[in-house]
């Protein structure tokens, strides 16, 4: 199901403006997301993308922020990364953001830290990095500033700029599950989208 707020726009009726918006995310969806479903069978955009297509002047604003968060190789391991966003995703509970990002952080974490972390639960095996990137993002959400304790934590795990990335990566992915809570997207129907 997605949502009718913004409904899916076939490529076929992209502007121009939306058609090269369009390339540019197929080019960041690549192979990266290839277990997520992320195109209507028509080749429409689901899930954060649609909204982007819809309002393509902020769209292109941020592609380029969305490309150098995705970039590999950055400061953050692709499990401590996941395990980030999940919390954000379960904080807000935006409905796709945990679709998602639970099919792309099982096979590098297991089932029992993805559902733990969705569930707020910490797990004593989580790595340190891991567990780290748990407890910073957690803090972020919770609201105020980080409290220095676990900004030096985060600074010893990851390097300066490490932890610099986490703390944009934790405030992108809060962006991201607001604007799919504000448009109301929801998880796909597999029957009407394809991979």
């Amino acid at each position: 199901m997605s949502s009718t707020r913004l409904p899916p726009v076939s490529p076929k009726d992209l502007s121009p403006a939306q058609k090269s918006l369009y390339d540019k995310i197929q080019r960041i969806i690549g192979d990266r997301f290839s277990t997520v479903v992320s195109h209507t069978a028509e080749g429409a955009l689901l899930g954060p993308w649609n909204p982007l297509i819809h309002h393509s002047t902020i769209g292109k604003a941020l592609i380029p922020l969305t490309q150098t968060l995705l970039a590999r190789p950055g400061h953050l391991s692709r499990p401590v990364r996941e395990v980030a966003i999940l919390a954000v995703a379960a904080h807000y509970r935006a409905a796709y953001e945990i679709y998602a990002h639970t099919l792309l952080a099982t096979p590098l974490l297991g089932i029992d830290t993805v559902a733990a972390t969705l569930n707020g639960r910490v797990l004593p095996k989580l790595d340190s990095d891991a567990s780290c990137a748990l407890k910073v993002t957690r803090s972020l959400l919770a609201g105020g500033p980080l409290p220095d304790p676990l900004w030096d934590r985060a600074v010893k795990e990851f390097g300066v700029e490490g932890a610099q990335e986490l703390v944009f990566l934790v405030g992108y992915y809060c962006l991201v599950s607001v604007g799919l809570n504000g448009f109301g997207v929801q998880v796909p129907s597999t029957r009407s989208a394809k991979l």
